[in-house]
């Protein structure tokens, strides 16, 4: 899971000078904190159901966004709806 991972994400991530990164399989339960990661804001998604799985976002603090759903950008007029997807970054779950 990222817990044991931790430091070397955080090394990787500045050596290599990331600004927005990914990571599946974090193998988070609702009980544990969100790992923190310096300059950049963690976004969480947990598996619905059991433990495990889960995705972290990390964004880094120089880069502007918003957080969506599908059903959030289903609701904006088609001509909105065509520039939010240009800047998109989605982080939902399939399946």
């Amino acid at each position: 899971g990222i817990n044991t991972k931790k430091h070397e994400l955080s090394h990787f991530i500045k050596q290599h000078n990331i600004h927005i990164a990914i990571l599946q399989e974090t193998k988070l339960r609702t009980t544990q904190k969100t790992p923190t990661f310096h300059n950049f804001t963690t976004i969480r998604q947990d598996r619905a159901v059991g433990g495990g799985s889960g995705l972290i976002t990390l964004v880094h603090k120089d880069i502007t966004y918003t957080v969506t759903s599908a059903h959030t950008k289903s609701l904006l007029p088609p001509k909105k709806r065509e520039k939010e997807k240009k800047n998109e970054i989605s982080t939902e779950q399939r399946g």
